[in-house]
Order: C-alpha cells, then sequence, then structure tokens
C-alpha cells in the first residue's frame, strides 16, 4: 500500500477525490513504469542495494516525482527477500574486530596493518574463503539482503494498481463506508463477502434492487488512531471494484482537525481489479458436495446460482 506521504487527494467542497492517473498521464508514464517493473522483475538474486542503484539511474520528470515513488513502492511491496549471509554476521564482526584489533597492537612494533591478512587469518579459522567474509560481515543490514522472489507484473498493470492504491490509503482514514453493489455471477459477489470475512471487517448486509446494500465500519468508528483496520478493509477493495456495478460512499476523517469529508468510487472511476489468484473452488463445499453424491440418493447438488441475505443476520449465504 501507499504509503501517507505518497497519496495524492483533492478537494472538492465537503468531497475528497483520489488524483487517479487520466488518459495523458498514463501514456506519459507508461515507458517509466514499465522500466520499473523490468527492474525489479530482473531483480531476483540481487542485492537490495544493486536494486536501489538501478532504480536510481530510472529517468522522470519533476511533476511526477511523487507517482514514480508510488510506483517503486507498490514494486516493493511484492519483493521477498532475505538474508544471504550463512554466518551469523555479529558472531561474524566480533572475530574480525577482534583479530583486527590484536593485528593493530602488533603493528605498533611490527610490519603495517594489513586488512587483508587479518580476513584470510579469520576466514582459515572458520573454514571459509576470504570473499565469503567479505560479503557478510554487513550481511544483517537491509541493504545487503537478496531479493528471494517478486511477483511480476508490466507496466500498464503497475499504473492500474496505482490508482487502485491510491482508494484502497484512503480507506486507513475512513468512519463508515456504505456500498451499493451487484452482479451477474455469483462467484464475484461471494469472493466480495469471502474478502470482508477473511479481514474480520464488521458489516451488515441487505439486499437490495439488483444486488446488495453493504455498510462497513472503518477504523475510526471503532478505534482511536488504529489503522490495522483500516489497512483490511483496503485489502478488501479489489474484491468490491471487480463487480458490474458498485456505488462507495466513504466517509473519512481528514486533518488535524478530524474534520470529515465524503469520498466515491464508482465504475466511472475506471479502477481495475487484479485478477483473483488461486483456486476460485472453496475445497469445504467441494468436499461436501462429494460426499452428499455419494450418498445415492435421489437428490440432487449443484452451486447456488443466487446469493442471498437472510433478514436479521449480518452476512449472506
Amino acid at each position: 500500500m501507499l504509503t501517507n506521504d505518497l497519496v495524492r487527494f483533492r478537494k472538492r467542497g465537503a468531497e475528497v477525490v483520489p488524483r487517479y492517473l487520466d488518459a495523458k498521464a498514463k501514456l506519459r508514464l507508461l515507458p517509466t513504469a514499465t522500466q520499473i517493473a523490468a527492474i525489479f522483475g530482473e531483480s531476483v538474486g540481487k542485492q537490495l542495494a544493486e536494486l536501489e542503484a538501478e532504480l536510481a539511474e530510472v529517468e522522470f520528470g519533476a511533476r511526477d516525482r511523487l507517482v514514480v515513488q508510488g510506483l517503486i513502492k507498490l514494486c516493493e511491496d511484492r519483493v521477498e527477500i532475505a538474508s544471504a549471509a550463512e554466518l551469523d554476521p555479529s558472531q561474524l564482526r566480533r572475530e574480525v574486530f577482534w583479530q583486527a584489533a590484536a593485528a593493530h597492537r602488533g603493528a605498533v612494533h611490527q610490519a603495517p596493518f594489513d586488512r587483508a591478512k587479518v580476513l584470510e587469518q579469520v576466514a582459515r579459522r572458520l573454514g571459509r574463503a576470504p570473499a565469503d567474509l567479505e560479503r557478510e560481515l554487513y550481511g544483517d543490514l537491509r541493504e545487503a539482503a537478496v531479493v528471494e522472489s517478486f511477483r511480476a507484473l508490466d507496466g500498464p498493470g503497475l499504473l492500474d494498481r496505482y490508482d487502485l492504491a491510491l482508494a484502497q490509503a484512503a480507506m486507513l482514514r475512513a468512519v463508515r463506508i456504505t456500498a451499493t453493489v451487484g452482479d451477474s455471477d455469483p462467484q464475484r459477489v461471494r469472493r466480495l463477502f469471502r474478502a470482508l470475512r477473511f479481514h474480520g471487517l464488521i458489516h451488515q448486509v441487505a439486499e437490495a434492487p439488483g444486488g446488495f446494500s453493504i455498510t462497513i465500519d472503518g477504523p475510526y468508528s471503532i478505534f482511536e488512531s488504529v489503522k490495522r483496520y483500516g489497512m483490511k478493509r483496503g485489502l478488501a477493495l479489489p474484491a468490491l471494484v471487480a463487480l458490474e456495478r458498485y456505488d462507495v460512499r466513504a466517509t473519512l476523517r481528514m486533518g488535524p482537525d478530524g474534520s470529515e469529508a465524503l469520498m466515491r468510487i464508482g465504475p466511472e472511476d475506471g479502477l481495475v481489479a487484479p485478477a483473483p489468484s488461486g483456486a476460485e473452488d472453496r475445497p469445504e463445499v467441494a468436499a461436501l458436495v462429494d460426499a452428499f453424491r455419494a450418498l445415492g440418493s435421489a437428490w440432487q447438488v449443484s452451486a447456488a446460482e443466487r446469493v442471498g441475505a437472510p433478514p436479521g443476520t449480518p452476512g449472506v449465504i
């Protein structure tokens, strides 16, 4: 997600609107986004210091500074890193520094201090090559970490993620959220309610013409200055944006005075939800179907074509 310093809004009276990228901005930023995505895509096996050095060479206009920093942040969120050190770096430094201190004391009356000789002596004692010590001496520092994997995406996909991330970041400030949603595909609707339950979001559901009305408590309605709940709300947003019809109205707490402002999200904003990952079929449902069919009953079982909200309950079936 984008951090507060990377989020861009514009205010229109009592409303706030994320500064989504328009068609002109996307065309201008596409080569930059493609380059950033490619750099991250080729970063597996490299140290973070190498990755950051390559990113520092990316050229962009001054007006796009915040956007480019946001694109890099979104790619960083898709990276898994691991320490390259096989030895304990703190213990290794202790060994090397003790040996270096002894060498310095001896250098007063003997030969000048020889750094390479110190590393060679410690390496011999540990049964390693001096080059290993050079690499692992500060292996616990962030810049020495190695990129283990990167969930790849292309330039256009990165720009789409940026617009969605702006809307997600707003959910960190939400007091309350109401959404009217509808879709002809019950699978997408179920995916939304699974996301709400998975992220532990407090919500109430009522049937509405062509779909459902959902009221979701925001983080500030329960916890003052706690943003973890708001982050979960943002993580559930892609499942909502994936629907055919949605009208989201979020009341946000803005500024140091805590004043409230309204933010609306709808299909007209052009937000693109990422493709769902993993299998869509739930294993417990598949197991139930198999068990039912094994009974040899005259009854048949199949997936429901309609999602319903029982009266007086907070969820759906």
